[in-house]
């Protein structure tokens, strides 16, 4: 569910991966329904080049990947180590506000209420 969201929102390193295969995939089926549209009869040589788009389509998609995928990395590492130093300073922040509020309580001694007498009871050997 995270993981969904996170590549929704336009901050998100997969956003623009998966916008870059999103055209790749819109070119390729363009392509690949065109030759369906225009061909009146299966021949060989299209079906030849339909399957040499689409391996062309695959490996400009592996290419592309090799060269964008680094960065993409880098931006979202970047970002999660962002989060991590966040986080840590607000939790720093918070221990040193409550121990100086612990620190202001144990100044005042606490009060305890008595309930009862406290009875010691010795055993009476017969």
């Amino acid at each position: 569910m995270g993981l969904v969201r996170s590549i929704r929102t336009k901050n998100s390193v997969f956003y623009y991966y998966f916008k870059i295969v999103h055209l790749i995939l819109s070119v390729g089926i363009l392509i690949f329904t065109e030759n369906i549209i225009l061909m009146q009869t299966a021949s060989v040589p299209g079906f030849i080049r339909t399957i040499l788009i689409i391996v062309g389509i695959y490996y400009a998609f592996k290419i592309l990947a090799r060269i964008f995928m680094p960065y993409l990395l880098r931006k979202m590492v970047q970002k999660a180590e962002r989060n991590f130093k966040q986080q840590a300073e607000n939790f720093q922040q918070n221990t040193t506000q409550s121990s100086s509020q612990q620190a202001t309580n144990s100044t005042t001694p606490k009060v305890k209420k008595q309930i009862g007498e406290y009875v010691d009871f010795e055993e009476i050997k017969e």
